[in-house]
């Protein structure tokens, strides 16, 4: 039996990369940022696993959950999925629609480059770039991985 699933999906993975650049200010990011960032929109509902500030608690139902949608292990999908999103990455900085320089030392910055294609957001990406861009995008990076359990942080620097 063949199952999809679009965390498994390199064109799906550049998509979901692109929108999340096209929603957040243009300014240089660590690549681990736009991993979670990306993670997130894949699994709208891991939200809730995150530790999150009281007045950020209501972006915890973000998308309601159901046992068809639940992640049993959020850390090992994170770290299956994350080839994809490299292989992702990579294939945008080819095609000059991330910056290659700055890619080369894992940070993501988007560049005027168009492309061909809509990038539409449903109502959950629009709630979740709301709070991306009210709240995660204004943390620390090692703040951020030690919210989402995604990612070690003990040894993080920023």
């Amino acid at each position: 039996m063949l199952i999809y699933h679009p965390a498994f999906d390199n064109y799906h993975c550049v998509a979901r990369i692109l929108k999340i650049l096209a929603n957040i200010p243009l300014k240089e990011y660590s690549r681990d940022r736009i991993k979670i960032y990306d993670y997130f929109i894949l699994f709208p509902t891991e939200l809730r696993k995150a530790t999150l500030p009281t007045a950020w608690g209501r972006f915890k139902t973000i998308k309601e959950q159901n046992r068809f949608n639940e992640v049993q292990n959020s850390r090992d999908i994170f770290m299956r999925i994350s080839p994809f999103q490299d292989l992702a990455l990579r294939a945008l900085a080819t095609y000059d629609l991330i910056d290659r320089d700055l890619y080369a030392k894992d940070l993501i910055k988007r560049t005027p480059k168009t492309v061909d294609f809509e990038l539409k957001l449903d109502k959950t990406e629009r709630l979740l770039f709301e709070f991306i861009n009210d709240y995660s995008n204004k943390i620390t990076l090692k703040e951020l991985k030690e919210r989402t359990k995604l990612m070690e942080h003990r040894y993080e620097l920023s």
